[in-house]
């Protein structure tokens, strides 16, 4: 914790995580330490009276430490902080979202300060959160290629510059269960074989892809994928009805 510009050190600032950790306080150099914290994306938070509480990400690592420093600036009493984030798309507990869609939401400033934004996704109301934004002046962010039947969660985190960062709601979407891919068939991708399942026989038609282990991959697990697979005389590039 340092005192932007001077990097004086600030003591007894108080340190949280986004996803929740734990809380703790900077001692008297400005260091903090979280122990046991689980591999993830966060967003370290440091607040102190009489300065503005100031955001860093952070990625830690499995058996690895992290470094984050955390800079503060004193606070402008004069300023008013932007509006929560509100969803305006999806609502709330959506469901059965296409894999590839766009995330909306809305917040003002009565300062008419130019904001930004962070979007987070977890898998898990309470898991590490990856950051999918950073920074962005837009208010929509686009999401591709999302797994079928999963449950999302998304926060929003607006910054004016000069406030303390302001945290929404954590919203959830669910995608639509996997669609009926009837035709499944192994090709080459990327230098060695994977299996995909595909609707019908034209190569036009998407393909989704069902494994990504190292390695070949010629044989699904499901018993009806893979007598499908067997009674094929040839392996092609295109899916191909048996």
């Amino acid at each position: 914790m340092l005192l932007d510009g001077t990097n004086t050190p600030i003591a007894d600032a108080i340190i949280s995580t986004t996803p929740p950790t734990s809380q703790v306080v900077a001692d008297g150099q400005g260091r903090f330490t979280f122990n046991e914290i689980e591999a993830g994306t966060y967003t370290v938070r440091a607040e102190f009276s009489g300065f503005v509480s100031s955001v860093e990400t952070v990625t830690v690592l499995e058996n690895r430490e992290s470094v984050v420093i955390i800079n503060m600036t004193e606070k402008l009493e004069d300023n008013t902080p932007p509006t929560s984030p509100e969803n305006i798309a999806p609502a709330n507990g959506a469901s059965d979202l296409d894999i590839s869609f766009t995330l909306h939401w809305t917040a003002t400033d009565v300062d008419a300060d130019a904001l930004t934004y962070d979007v987070y996704t977890f898998h898990s109301a309470t898991g590490p959160g990856l950051l999918m934004a950073s920074g962005i002046t837009d208010t929509f962010l686009v999401l591709n290629n999302l797994k079928y039947g999963t449950t999302c969660f998304w926060q929003v985190v607006v910054s004016d510059g000069e406030a303390d960062p302001v945290y929404s709601e954590v919203w959830s979407f669910a995608t639509k269960p996997f669609p009926d891919h009837p035709f499944v068939f192994a090709k080459i991708a990327n230098g060695k074989y994977d299996i995909f399942a595909a609707q019908n026989g034209n190569s036009a038609i998407p393909q989704y892809q069902l494994t990504e282990l190292p390695g070949s991959n010629f044989r699904p697990a499901s018993a009806r994928w893979a007598t499908r697979l067997r009674s094929s005389t040839t392996i092609s590039s295109t899916p191909k009805s048996t």
